[in-house]
């Protein structure tokens, strides 16, 4: 019997560029909407990353505050510069035209001066550089011209230096003795780490400063001013860090617990390096926020002060070292010079010299003259100082001896060879030097220039200046100024604070502070407490040590408490100290090994580490006399980085009198998700706190908050109020990334309009994410990581484990494959490397050539939860496979082999879920409900936001998240042939068409994962119940423990089907490899498990169902939508300027800075195109007669306005022309024949889904996964064979026959294919046919895929569309977001 359409379920596939979606009734068959089946995808471009958009928006701030100073200071100087040179700005300005090309002036070849008494010939012969400039300035005290006096303040205010440093030259960063000092007294205070280091400064700097030695060098020296120790691990690594070599961070972070250690996707170290580029890039995002911070930035600055030393070259001001630069620059040139005109190579010296390729002295200094302005075969990329080095040493190499040779190899290892003005090195020079020289030129030329000595506090201030970052900017939609009224006087860097005045400056810090902070979860409109605070702290532990079990059983509250104040004495509780309190105080014979309960294997992963650092500070009677302001002291230090501002407001408490200097170097990050009046601000039933309770009994967060007798749950606002209708701003404010925003964005909408179309809410909703998911790429061979592991064992260490022949017989055989690294692709053989050689069930050694007779075994069998990871899975012999079966280890396994294993552990040859696993004697009711829930819950952060929205909009809806996870097993259990016992005999099944998920094929993929959500969802939620603690867990539990008897009814049903049902044993539910739920599935015949309609007195899960589902995955009617985009947001140009010598055709001219003047690009370059924000249907008159066009309108037309379109369209087709149809991006129409996307004003896409016959899925997953062995016959995990080659010959014929019917306008390739089928074919390779179906699957799925045949079979690209649209001849056609609503339209209307 057919259920009504209401009891309806959806299922939605989120990702980061579709979202999937399926909509079925009860009978697991498509619900029916406008004559359509209710399945589909809406693809839709990724959104960039928040990250990208910020870099972009800082840059245009930076430049145009820059731009501000400029100008500022052209206006405090223009009484001086006027009567002298009334156009020097305007030359200034336009100084980069050509002869003739300025608005004003540009006549002659004079840029800076005006060609009377004082030329530009003169200028750079007096002053090389700027830095000659002031330098002249800085120690000459004579009148200078004002036009120079204005360049060299200029280059000062442009080139600022950074703010890194606070006070003068001597603060710590400026001075390399004064930041050692520092970071050895934050060592000591906060570490104990430095007891040695006092009084080493001097001569531990010195040997940092140390000139004439490398790196290396230095580093070594350095570190032998530390400590006469062999191996200090936190000393190499601090020496290495500011040395500018790669670092250890979890060593340099003084973390000594292996557990702790820092370690990236692939579990190997981090290492940092000061000096990488990429440091620089990921430092704020990546290590920032880690805990130990502190000791990070204090290094850092070393180094910068460090690098500064180096810049300043012995030199007092910074332009004297620039000068020595450029005259060591000059000397080791000359020296260059030498050395290869004596190798008496002509070549090699115009390659290195002129413009030959890779890295040369041309690329080096970015000489323009040779290449980086040529044509596209005579470019001359930048070269790097690392990349020049590296060629001169294979010069030298070829040289022979001399002494410009010698002092070359020298120079270079000193890293001091031909060194540059302009280098990254510059990012070190702090503002402060750059002061130092500014008042000694408005000191000696502000004598004879009233304009200078008038305002040169306001010419300091444009230097000294920096906007407090917690002001931001006062414009523009990214500012947090709100409706804070700004006064209409101009805002400058010298009157900044008195026109803001102090209320505003305080209430826009107060807006920083509400948009840095979180939202609490439980209370609207309170803030969530910093992670660090100490009350946030005492929730996070609370909520860890109340589940700690001790013998397997919970501990009782008084125990707890124990643990509590422990964990008030240290930062890091391990279980072993834990152990030791318990036996001390409550004299219980316990170990660490009895200990469960914990996240992780050795310790607590929640600490008290704030409270026990302001104990140590202030004491612990100071710290209760003063909770409050210290908790107080912990939000400004997440707010707030300025260590000023934070003394400031530390000092406003009037408390910490004396303390605020190291109060606010401290580190603190991140924020929770509950209020202060969540956990200690709101008295429960009882007249106690959520955390009292927490603390007196040993229940959850959930448990008190929930629970009736506690009344919570009455007092918290949940956000649960109806949404009537989806608005964007509810997913904006969402805390996740914009990629996930606009998955979720049309994820929910898809719901709302399916709901809208079908005529009535959901009653169930099941959501799959796979915004996070990905198969995590190998970067290290197995091999690699074996020979990692066996190093890694101590020599004589594992001799209580394991025998000295045992483990030089598996060292012997790991070396024979050295040249054969890929054979440890196979499972068995790396299994039997990292057991070093031995049965993980016993104590037998097993000969590598006895390999084929053993059997790898799933440690928690596969009929309970699918895991394949080698996590779950041990080598064993055959025997003991068989004995173990499907059950849990033997107690007798366990007692034997935990030495082994804990010593695998131990030394990472295994994992801490394997070695739990391993240990694992039952499987007991709450550990087959935690295999179900892992299969069937998703938790993650996405789904939860996603649900919460849902429920709130279909409150009568049921949503869950379904792992995808399980979607993939369904898809593997029935995609290929597979043999299985049914309980009586074996029995082989065909593999169901629809299953292969085949991408580069069809986007039907996105669709069919989503109706298998909606199928694990709806099985798990409405036939077999199995969510939480139902029953049925309860049953399936009864039949793994009895599998014999297997008596256990759920339910009625008549006496015959139950006698049915019990006549087969256990084994047809748990002996098969695809888990617990899909097998399930599979049990048809067992209606005793599954849940009885009380209506309709049928069961809900039979034959017609399991066969709607295998029907319904084979069809291929999924609506495919991809959305159309409007790109007014976009850029006006691409970002590229290329070059007038370049060979792009039609460039876009530049607009002069500050005007609107148009530049000649055959003389300045320019654009290669500009960005539509749309395009559109033209309609206008040539020559009496109507004709349309189809263009697009650039975004800097749109924004402007309707009329500047209307303009812009005039102009182009005449003032008759008028837009009769906008068009976006993705636009579907019907061109001649063949679905298509509008991409271009003359490029198309291919909409056209395809797909084909059954027989072919299973070859064309095979060529998507590059399975070329298979292909060509080895066995596949079955050990079956196929021949593909005659497939293959079959596949050819029919996917022309596709292409023919389907894509009409790749006829072409329709043609190029059947000749390759005729006249190649049969001779090509597997990997060449594999090559050749790939090109085909990406020309033919829709989208933009282009390809070029191989050239010996006639090689031509194939798959680009470049059809010019005829907006009156071509079919416009319209859908609804499910596309279940089309619309067309011919021509223009």
């Amino acid at each position: 019997m057919r259920k009504k359409v209401e009891d309806y379920a959806i299922g939605l596939d989120i990702g980061t560029n579709s979202v999937g979606w399926a909509a079925i009734d009860c009978d697991y068959k498509l619900v029916k909407v406008n004559g359509r089946d209710a399945w589909g995808v809406v693809l839709f471009e990724s959104a960039n990353p928040a990250k990208d958009r910020r870099v972009f928006r800082s840059a245009r701030r930076r430049l145009e505050r820059r731009r501000m100073r400029i100008r500022l200071l052209q206006k405090l100087m223009e009484k001086g510069i006027e009567p002298v040179d009334p156009n020097f700005y305007i030359r200034l300005k336009e100084s980069s035209y050509h002869v003739g090309q300025g608005k004003y002036f540009r006549s002659n070849h004079f840029n800076l001066f005006d060609g009377g008494e004082y030329t530009d010939a003169q200028y750079f012969h007096e002053y090389p550089t700027i830095y000659h400039l002031r330098k002249r300035l800085v120690e000459n005290k004579e009148k200078a011209d004002i036009r120079l006096v204005y360049l060299a303040i200029h280059h000062i205010i442009k080139y600022r230096g950074h703010f890194l440093n606070e006070g003068g030259m001597d603060s710590a960063g400026g001075s390399p003795e004064a930041a050692a000092g520092e970071l050895f007294w934050l060592l000591n205070e906060n570490y104990k780490k430095d007891l040695f280091y006092i009084g080493k400064e001097e001569a531990f700097t010195q040997a940092l400063l140390d000139g004439k030695s490398s790196r290396s060098m230095r580093q070594e020296n350095a570190y032998n001013v530390l400590t006469s120790e062999k191996k200090d691990k936190f000393v190499t690594a601090l020496t290495k860090a500011v040395t500018g070599l790669k670092a250890n961070l979890t060593d340099l972070l003084c973390i000594e617990d292996e557990e702790d250690a820092i370690k990236d996707e692939n579990d190997k170290p981090v290492s940092i390096c000061f000096a990488d580029a990429k440091y620089g890039e990921e430092k704020e995002d990546k290590y920032y926020s880690l805990e130990r911070a502190d000791i990070l930035l204090a290094a850092e600055k070393l180094y910068a002060a460090i690098e500064l030393n180096a810049v300043l070259r012995g030199k007092k001001l910074l332009c004297e070292a620039m000068v020595d630069k450029f005259r060591k620059h000059a000397e080791d040139l000359a020296a260059i010079r030498k050395l290869i005109r004596s190798m008496g190579d002509k070549a090699l010296y115009n390659d290195f010299f002129r413009k030959g390729k890779g890295a040369n002295y041309t690329g080096y200094i970015g000489d323009k003259r040779y290449g980086f302005y040529g044509d596209r075969s005579d470019v001359c990329k930048k070269t790097t100082k690392e990349d020049l080095y590296k060629r001169i040493r294979e010069i030298l190499n070829k040289a022979p001896e001399s002494r410009e040779k010698e002092y070359i190899e020298k120079e270079i290892i000193k890293e001091d060879f031909l060194p540059l003005i302009t280098s990254k090195d510059n990012a070190y020079i702090p503002y402060q030097l750059n002061l130092k020289e500014l008042d000694a030129i408005l000191e000696n030329q502000g004598k004879f220039y009233p304009c200078l000595a008038e305002n040169a506090d306001k010419i300091r201030a444009l230097l000294t200046f920096r906007r407090p970052y917690y002001v931001g900017t006062l414009k523009g939609k990214f500012s947090w100024a709100g409706d804070i009224e700004l006064p209409e006087e101009e805002i400058t860097p010298w009157n900044f604070f008195k026109t803001l005045g102090e209320d505003r400056l305080n209430k826009l810090a107060e807006n920083f502070i509400s948009r840095m902070t979180n939202d609490c979860i439980l209370i609207k409109g309170e803030d969530a407490l910093p992670l660090n605070s100490m009350l946030y702290q005492k929730y996070v532990l609370l909520n860890e040590i109340n589940k700690i079990k001790v013998f397997d059983k919970p501990i009782s509250v008084e125990w707890k408490q124990a643990i509590y104040e422990l964990c008030k004495k240290r930062k890091t509780v391990k279980k072993s100290d834990i152990a030791a309190r318990l036996n001390k105080k409550f004299n219980i014979q316990t170990t660490a090994d009895n200990i469960g309960g914990l996240s992780d294997e050795k310790k607590l992963t929640a600490s008290l580490s704030t409270y026990v650092d302001f104990v140590k500070m202030f004491g612990e009677e100071f710290v209760k006399a003063n909770f409050d302001a210290l908790e107080e002291v912990v939000r400004i230090l997440t707010i707030f980085n300025d260590t000023d501002i934070r003394k400031k407001r530390i000092k406003e408490l009037k408390v910490f009198e004396g303390f605020e200097e190291r109060l606010a170097k401290k580190n603190f990050s991140g924020w929770g998700k509950y209020s202060r009046k969540a956990l200690y601000g709101t008295l429960g039933n009882n007249g106690k706190c959520v955390l009292d309770i927490m603390y007196e009994t040993n229940e959850h967060i959930n448990e008190v908050l929930w629970k009736e007798e506690y009344g919570f749950k009455e007092q918290f606002v949940d956000e649960t109020e109806p949404i009537e209708k989806f608005e964007y701003e509810q997913v904006d404010r969402m805390r996740i990334s914009p990629k996930v925003k606009r998955g979720v964005w049309n994820a929910i909408r898809l719901a709302e309009e399916l709901a809208k179309q079908i005529g009535c809410d959901p009653k169930y909703i099941f959501l799959e994410d796979t915004t996070e998911i990905g198969e995590k790429k190998r970067t290290k061979s197995r091999y690699d990581k074996v020979c990692e592991f066996y190093k890694a064992l101590k020599d004589g260490g594992y001799k209580d484990i394991i025998d000295e022949e045992n483990m030089k017989y598996c060292r012997s055989e790991l070396a024979k494959y050295k040249d054969k690294k890929s054979a440890m692709d196979e499972d068995k053989l790396y299994l039997w490397f990292i057991q070093l050689g031995r049965s993980m069930y016993s104590d037998t050694k097993i000969p590598l050539e006895k390999l084929p007779e053993c059997e790898i075994d799933h440690i928690i069998p596969r009929s309970l939860i699918v895991d394949n990871s080698f996590e779950n899975r041990a080598l064993v012999l055959k025997k003991e496979n068989q004995a173990k079966g499907d059950g849990a280890m033997s107690v007798d396994i366990v007692k034997q082999m935990r030495p082994f294993w804990k010593f695998l552990y131990d030394n990472k040859l295994i994992g801490s879920k394997k070695f739990t696993n391993l240990q694992k004697t039952e499987i007991t009711e709450k550990d087959l409900a935690g295999f179900i829930n892992r299969q069937l819950v998703d938790t993650g952060y996405t789904v939860r936001l996603v649900k919460e929205l849902l429920m709130r909009r279909f409150p009568n809806a049921e949503v869950r998240g379904v792992k995808p996870k399980l979607s993939s097993t369904i898809r593997k259990r029935f995609a290929s042939d597979h043999t299985y016992f049914n309980g009586q005999e074996y029995v082989t099944e065909k593999g169901k068409a629809g299953f292969y998920k085949i991408r580069s094929l069809n986007n039907f993929h996105h669709a069919k994962d989503a109706y298998l959500a909606s199928v694990a969802g709806l099985f798990t939620t409405y036939s077999c119940p199995l969510w939480g603690n139902s029953e049925y867990n309860k049953a399936i539990n009864y039949y793994i423990k009895n599998p014999e008897k297997s008596k256990y009814n759920t339910k009625g049903g008549d006496k015959e089907s139950q006698e049915k049902a019990n006549s087969r044993t256990t084994a047809t539910l748990i002996n098969k490899r695809y888990g617990f739920i899909v097998n399930l599935m599979m049990q048809t015949e067992r209606p005793d498990l599954f849940a009885l309609d009380e209506k309709s007195g049928e069961y809900l899960w039979d034959t017609n169902r399991y066969n709607n589902m295998l029907e319904t995955m084979a069809r291929n009617t999924c609506n495919v939508v991809k959305k159309k985009q409007y790109m007014a947001a976009s850029d006006f140009y691409d970002q590229t300027v290329y070059s007038p010598k370049s060979s792009k055709k039609g460039l876009i001219p530049l607009k002069g800075e500050g005007t609107r003047e148009v530049m000649d690009p055959a003389l300045y370059g320019g654009y290669s195109s500009e960005s539509p924000a749309y395009f559109a249907a033209i309609a206008y008159e040539n020559k009496g007669k109507s004709k349309s066009a189809f263009d697009k309108i650039p975004v800097r037309v749109q924004i402007r306005g309707d009329k500047a379109v209307a303009d812009y369209i005039k102009n182009e087709y005449g003032e008759k022309a008028k837009v009769v149809k906008k068009v976006y991006k993705f636009q579907l129409i019907n061109c001649e024949g063949q679905l298509c996307y509008i991409s271009g004003t003359k490029e198309q896409q291919n909409a056209t889904e395809i797909y084909v016959a059954p027989k072919f899925e299973e070859l064309l997953w095979l060529v998507e996964k590059g399975k070329v062995d298979i292909l060509s016959g080895k066995p596949d995990k079955e050990g079956e064979i196929k021949d593909f080659n005659g497939l293959i010959k079959e596949f050819i014929p029919h996917i022309c026959y596709i292409i023919r019917r389907k894509l009409p306008l790749y006829a072409n390739l329709a043609d190029k294919l059947e000749q390759i089928d005729k006249e190649y074919l049969d001779e090509m390779t597997m990997e060449e046919k594999v090559k050749l179906i790939s090109d085909v699957m990406k020309v033919c799925k829709s989208g933009s895929g282009v390809i070029n045949i191989d050239k010996k079979y006639g090689g031509e690209p194939f798959g680009r569309l470049c059809k010019t649209i005829d907006p009156n001849a071509i079919e416009w056609i319209n859908v609804s977001l499910t596309g279940l609503y089309v619309h067309t339209e011919k021509g223009l209307k």
